[in-house]
């Protein structure tokens, strides 16, 4: 009896070729992440698919759904302020920021993407471009619907206002949270321009960087021309009190009709 049964044998090389092969498909994936880190993706526990890629020399950030059973996803771009931009470290203060969206929207079958933008932009035409240049990305990939929701906070106001007065067909709605706005620049035919889209803004009473009064008076002025932009007051709340904490409310008014 010194000898295994023949079936006991089989079962272990069974065994330790399946041990094998596991080794091998994760060394592969271990490789190509390195190799190919745009074209990568981690699935995280709340079942998302994050994506790294460079786009036009800019890096973003894409969160997609891992399953979508609801329909069509829509896009949404995010535009950041000027002391931050997309990186590769997901580390990153800001890009734990950007994760945190990802995880939310995605949750409520949406892609949440964000691209560096050139950085500190000021709303250059650069930074419209990049808008566009993340959005056909991200469509030639996957089917999505066509026209995106977009927010901006701070500088990211800019490049946000700008890309809607550019594109104003592919907008749905906006979200701006203390967002920057020149508004010296805004006459008749801009907010004329952007009359159909369905605009909310977020903006705390003791903003220390972006005054309440500029949101104010810019939702005063859209009234002129019979455009209705909703202002929201978050009373005592300062500059970066608005810029990660109101994902539900956002959410709430990108859905609600």
């Amino acid at each position: 009896m010194g000898h295994d049964h023949p079936y006991l044998l089989y079962l272990s090389n069974m065994q330790n070729r399946r041990i094998n092969l596991y080794k091998w498909v994760f060394r592969i994936a271990l490789w190509a992440s390195l190799l190919l880190p745009g074209l990568s993706y981690a699935k995280s526990s709340t079942r998302l698919i994050e994506k790294n890629p460079v786009i036009a020399g800019q890096k973003a950030y894409i969160a997609l759904p891992y399953r979508s059973k609801r329909g069509l996803p829509q896009i949404i771009i995010y535009s950041h302020g000027s002391n931050t931009t997309v990186t590769r470290n997901l580390n990153d203060p800001f890009m734990k920021k950007m994760r945190s969206y990802g995880r939310y929207f995605t949750r409520h079958n949406y892609i949440f993407a964000a691209s560096a933008q050139h950085g500190a932009n000021r709303g250059s035409l650069k930074s419209v471009q990049d808008m566009y240049n993340l959005i056909h990305w991200v469509q030639k990939r996957y089917r999505t619907k066509r026209k995106v929701h977009l927010i901006g906070f701070s500088m990211g106001g800019l490049p946000t206002f700008h890309f809607a007065l550019r594109y104003p067909g592919l907008v749905d709605r906006i979200a701006g949270l203390a967002p920057t706005i020149h508004l010296r620049d805004w006459n008749k035919r801009r907010y004329r321009a952007i009359r159909r889209i369905r605009i909310g803004i977020w903006h705390g009473d003791r903003d220390q960087h972006v005054s309440f009064r500029q949101s104010q008076l810019f939702v005063r002025r859209a009234r002129r021309y019979r455009l209705h932009i909703r202002l929201v007051r978050i009373r005592g709340a300062r500059h970066y009190d608005v810029d990660n904490e109101l994902k539900g409310r956002i959410l709430r008014f990108f859905i609600r009709r």
